[in-house]
């Protein structure tokens, strides 16, 4: 970040992984809690989550991680194809609301 070294836990490496944009595609911009949010301040935290809401209604596009591809996804991917907020985004098997 800026420059330098963040260390992430495995779950979020995967999404960063995995949400990179393609190589010569536009700048990607993304917002993750782990790192936009000063985890250890619950002030910070309290004071953030009030944002949420204005933060995702000021974005053109959420992506959803719901972790590494394994065996239990296709239970994710079921359960959100049944919800009407959710459809599929290509075959890579983003959602997007």
């Amino acid at each position: 970040i800026n420059g330098g070294t963040y260390t992430v836990h495995e779950n979020l490496c995967w999404a960063l992984y995995y949400l990179r944009p393609d190589v010569g595609s536009r700048t990607r911009v993304l917002w993750t809690d782990a790192i936009c949010i000063d985890q250890e301040s619950y002030s910070e935290r309290n004071h953030q989550l009030a944002q949420i809401g204005t933060i995702y209604r000021s974005t053109t596009k959420v992506l959803a991680w719901l972790g590494a591809p394994g065996q239990e996804s296709w239970l994710a991917f079921d359960i959100s194809s049944k919800c009407p907020l959710f459809r599929a985004s290509g075959s890579n098997h983003r959602f997007r609301c």
